[in-house]
Order: C-alpha cells, then sequence, then structure tokens
C-alpha cells in the first residue's frame, strides 16, 4: 500500500512507485504513431480517412459512462475488502482484550494455559484468512498452512474440509477457537458467566461475519459483461479518436496533444480500475495484509504479557514466527 501526502508537488505527481504511468504511457505513444500515420496520409494527398466528429462524440459519452462506472464499482469493492479486513482485525483484538480482562484473577497455570491457546488459535485464524487470500492458489495454500502453528488435529480438520481452495479454511477453523472458549468450565476456577462467555463468542461470530463479506467478493468478481463492453467500446473510440480530429484540428501539435492525453485519461483510468480489481495481490497499491496482521499479533502478544508476564508474550512470539513467512515483515 502507497502512503503518499496528499499536499500538491511535483514529487507526487511524477511519483513512479505506484503509478500506472509506466503501463499507459506505450499505448498513448502507440495512438500518437496512428494518428501520425492518419495525418500524413491526408496531408500529403494518399488517402483520407476522416469522418465526422458526431458519431464518435455520442461513443465517447457511452464510453465515459461505462469508464466512471467501472472504476467506481472497482473503488468500491476495494474499500469494501479494506473495510472487511478491518473487522476481522478489530474482531482478533477485541476478544483477546475481553479474555485478558474477563480472566484477569484467573493466575492458575491451568487458566494460563487456556489464554494461550485461545491467543494461537486467534492468530492462526488471522492466519489462515490472510494467506488464502495472498495466494488462492491450492497447493500454494497447502503449503504455507503448514507453516501455521496449528495441532495435527487442527490440521486435519482443514485438511478434511478443504475442498479445492483454502476458502473455507478459516471458517472451518473457527469451530476450534469455539470449543477453546467453551473449556472454561474445565480450567478456570470460577468459570465465566454465561453473558461474558456469550461476548466472547460474539467477537468471534464478528470475524465469521466480516469474513463472509471477503467471501461475498472473491466467489462474486467483477461483472464480466461489463468489463467487455467498457474495453471493447473503449479500445475502438481511443484508436479511431484520431480520425474525426483530421477534420477539427489545422495544427499539427494540438492534434498529437489531444490524441496523447486522451489516451492517457480515458486508458489510464481502466488501468487504475485494473489495479483495484485484485486488493490482496502483491502490487504497490494492494493492501498491506501482511504487515497489518503482524501488528495485529504483536498487539495480541503484549496483552498476554499484561496477564501473564513476559514468558506467555515471548512464548506465543516464538509460536508464531516459527518456520513463519512473516519474519521478513
Amino acid at each position: 500500500m502507497i502512503i503518499y501526502r496528499e499536499q500538491m508537488s511535483l514529487g507526487m505527481l511524477f511519483q513512479m512507485k505506484g503509478s500506472v504511468w509506466c503501463k499507459v504511457i506505450p499505448y498513448c505513444i502507440l495512438n500518437v504513431v496512428i494518428g501520425v500515420v492518419f495525418w500524413r496520409l491526408k496531408h500529403n494527398d494518399i488517402c483520407d480517412w476522416s469522418f465526422s466528429k458526431s458519431g464518435h462524440t455520442s461513443v465517447g459519452t457511452m464510453v465515459s459512462f461505462l469508464l466512471v462506472t467501472r472504476f467506481s464499482i472497482a473503488y468500491h469493492r476495494f474499500m469494501d475488502s479494506a473495510s472487511d479486513m478491518m473487522k476481522c482485525y478489530l474482531a482478533c483484538r477485541e476478544l483477546i482484550q475481553h479474555l485478558v480482562c474477563l480472566t484477569m484473577y484467573e493466575t492458575s497455570a491451568e487458566a494460563r494455559e487456556w489464554r494461550f491457546q485461545i491467543a494461537r488459535q486467534t492468530v492462526c485464524m488471522l492466519r489462515l484468512t490472510v494467506d488464502y487470500l495472498r495466494t488462492k492458489d491450492r497447493l500454494e495454500h497447502r503449503e504455507r498452512v503448514k507453516q501455521i502453528p496449528i495441532s495435527e488435529s487442527e490440521y486435519g480438520t482443514i485438511e478434511n474440509f478443504e475442498g479445492q481452495s483454502g476458502l473455507r479454511c478459516p471458517l472451518v477453523y473457527t469451530t476450534h477457537l469455539r470449543k477453546s472458549i467453551a473449556q472454561h468450565k474445565e480450567t478456570l476456577e470460577s468459570p465465566l458467566p454465561v453473558n461474558y462467555e456469550l461476548k466472547l463468542y460474539g467477537f468471534v461470530l464478528q470475524y465469521v461475519a466480516a469474513y463472509h463479506d471477503i467471501m461475498k467478493l472473491q466467489y462474486n468478481p467483477f461483472p464480466f459483461p461489463i468489463v467487455q463492453m467498457n474495453r471493447t467500446l473503449l479500445i475502438i473510440w481511443l484508436y479511431t479518436l484520431s480520425l474525426p480530429l483530421l477534420n477539427d484540428v489545422e495544427k499539427f501539435e494540438a492534434y498529437i496533444c489531444i490524441i496523447f492525453f486522451a489516451t492517457f485519461g480515458f486508458l489510464g483510468l481502466e488501468l487504475v480500475a485494473i489495479e483495484l480489481d485484485d486488493p490482496f495481490g502483491d502490487d504497490d497499491n494492494d493492501l498491506a495484509v501482511e504487515v497489518n496482521s503482524m501488528e495485529v499479533f504483536n498487539d495480541i502478544a503484549l496483552n498476554m504479557q499484561s496477564i501473564d508476564g513476559v514468558e506467555a508474550k515471548n512464548r506465543l512470539l516464538k509460536t508464531i514466527l516459527k518456520r513463519s513467512i512473516y519474519e521478513s515483515v
């Protein structure tokens, strides 16, 4: 994710990292070359391909509408994905914070181990989510799951329900987290009141609800007919733009500039929409889910330290980072 200052500056205007300039400029140059060819053909009395601008203008209005619609939908899907991930982070943080506060007077070894297991499973639940969203490939996801600190029984459950992708792994894994919460009756000297127990379950439910919203976006990609119609009309309109301009623009320099910047603007927005289509990829503008999830893990470890000491924090972090893909984050 690119972080930048919104103040107008030359540095921001010409920043290449995260920009689509490098992708759109070749198309602009290609359209300019096409325009120069048609210009030379007409002004050298070889062939005149020009036509009236009225029909081309009408198509341009349609292209503008489709392009804005496409970009708007892509932007809202991107922000919805970011919002859903923030809800997942919030649910994980709140679950551990409430766990610590509601059991702060339980200091037995059994209570400490119970809290550790819930913290570990909360971390694993979030890592399963992040790893699937980052890979989406079934085989690669299975290899990454092996790097997550889950028990053999938990891994076996995931294997049985995995199906053709890892999309269901976090949902299946929440069962283990709910079971661990229910074990408070066996591990705490004073079991949690029902309303406290339901409160902890509620945060797991919030996580599942947020993840279902993410699944909704993953299962239902951008409508293909809109993309197809928008891109087809956009390409036809842009690369025939030079023909009606032959009759309206007398200066060659102005003719070239109009073609270049029209291509830059229209095709640039389409490329930006393509960048936003996959918020969980590895592009510069995609969501920094690995970095953000590592911050959540550190917050969970600090909360564990506040009740069970530095040993609990170090044990949890050691478990998280063992053979972890997050060590480099």
